[in-house]
């Protein structure tokens, strides 16, 4: 149920899927503030092609990582029964997707090596009120796409609605348009599935991608610059030495501030127990004093 539409049956999915495993553990921070998503210089997450023979169709995709890009291709053709394209896809789930809800965009670095005018991107596993049961998630028609020679393309969240028509991917009622359609903020918080479709449109796609970020954030690029921690896979080999260090300098420190302390009083070693009572070392027993070293 999840990327657009619901299928059942087995597809093989994890013998002809590639890249990585669970998406990643902690969220990457790109210098220019950018949230990296995924990119398949070292992919992280896992991504298989399904296509409409799940429903009757004769499309037909694969998915691979090549010189460090992840490559779409295949061919839409008609359903026979449908008398209507089908759709061909590229997809993820579940796995560790960032929370990018203080985000406004997608950015995307991709080219595709063919004229093909049906590229469209699904996230999430929305369910909107009265779609039918197999129709899920929001979609964006992906325009101007670089052909040829890599390019960003840049699509905001407000473009991507839950209200689109299963037949073509059109969509039919925009986030612009009326809000309850709009990209919901658990949905931000989580994508849980994402990928890209051929869709509408009949022909061959060969679409390459080297990266998906969110961008437009909220948070300050210069903080996160700052802050290790949200650079990659947890803290860095600087921040663990500084702060192994750091703690070294901190205990000699402590020890020292001690042993001075301890001069200070005159402590010349632990109380011992006599009788029954507790004597005080002489350094620290008080001549004047009625208890004569003896505490009882």
């Amino acid at each position: 149920q999840f990327g657009g539409r619901n299928y059942s049956g087995e597809f093989g999915r994890e013998e002809n899927s590639v890249g990585g495993y669970g998406g990643y553990t902690y969220p990457t921070i790109l210098p220019n503030g950018d949230i990296r998503i995924e990119s398949f210089n070292s992919p992280k997450h896992r991504w298989f092609p399904l296509n409409d023979p799940v429903m009757g169709g004769s499309s037909t995709s694969s998915v691979a990582v090549k010189n460090n890009v992840g490559v779409f291709d295949g061919e839409v053709v008609d359903v026979a029964r449908l008398d209507a394209p089908g759709f061909i896809k590229m997809e993820t789930r579940g796995g560790n997707f960032p929370d990018v809800s203080m985000c406004k965009a997608l950015k995307i670095n991709l080219r595709s090596m063919t004229e093909y005018t049906g590229i469209r991107v699904t996230l999430g596993r929305h369910h909107a009120d009265g779609a039918q049961p197999y129709v899920r998630g929001y979609k964006v028609h992906l325009k101007n796409v670089p052909t040829y020679d890599f390019g960003e393309v840049v699509v905001p969240f407000s473009d991507f609605s839950d209200n689109w028509d299963p037949r073509t991917g059109d969509i039919i009622v925009s986030c612009k348009t009326d809000k309850k359609h709009c990209v919901d903020h658990d949905t931000l918080v989580d994508f849980a599935t994402f990928s890209f479709m051929g869709e509408g449109v009949d022909g061959e796609v060969h679409l390459e991608v080297k990266s998906i970020d969110a961008t437009d954030c909220k948070h300050s690029a210069v903080e996160y610059q700052n802050a290790d921690i949200f650079k990659g896979e947890g803290l860095s080999p600087m921040i663990l030495t500084g702060a192994f260090v750091a703690f070294i300098v901190v205990g000699v420190l402590a020890f020292y501030a001690g042993k001075k302390y301890e001069r200070q009083l005159g402590y010349t070693g632990p109380p011992s127990v006599v009788g029954g009572g507790i004597s005080l070392p002489p350094s620290m027993d008080n001549a004047g004093s009625s208890l004569d070293g003896v505490i009882t």
